[in-house]
């Protein structure tokens, strides 16, 4: 999801692994919509 969003958006913030362990991201898309995403680490 997040290569497809960062396509036609913003990334606000790049996927990358955090200290809770997940990754997350933050990307605003083309409709000017922001996603917060986080993915677990396994």
């Amino acid at each position: 999801m997040y290569e497809k969003l960062k396509e036609k958006g913003t990334v606000r913030f790049e996927l990358q692994k955090t200290f809770w362990g997940a990754y997350h991201a933050i990307v605003i898309d083309q409709y000017g919509i922001s996603w917060s995403l986080n993915y677990p680490e396994n």
